[in-house]
């Protein structure tokens, strides 16, 4: 826009007044070592076998607690071998649980 503005093409360049965004400070991802996956397999290994599933989906697709809490048999099609994530659940007013869409 500004060279637009040089080359007389605009009278203003519209984003002279816009600020620059903040820069966002990334946070440090933390991720398991095959050893530690290993080792919550070990201690999984005699929980009930949602807890494990919950383990496997939560490590193997990246599935947030929230996504994984709100999973329903009908978003799953084992045929397919697929799973749609299409609700979550989240914390409402005083800790009641909320259903509600994903983010994107």
């Amino acid at each position: 826009m500004q060279r637009a503005q040089d080359w007389e093409l605009i009278k203003k360049n519209p984003l002279a007044s816009v600020s620059k965004p903040k820069d966002k400070k990334r946070r440090k991802v933390n991720v398991f070592e095959p050893e530690e996956v290993h080792q919550l397999f070990e201690a999984a290994i005699d929980q009930p076998r949602h807890w494990r599933v919950f383990l496997s989906l939560a490590l193997a697709c990246a599935m947030r607690r929230s996504e994984l809490l709100a999973l329903e048999w009908n978003q799953i099609d084992l045929n397919e071998g697929t799973i749609e994530v299409s609700q979550v659940i989240t914390r409402g007013e005083k800790g009641r649980p909320v259903l509600k869409e994903p983010k994107i």
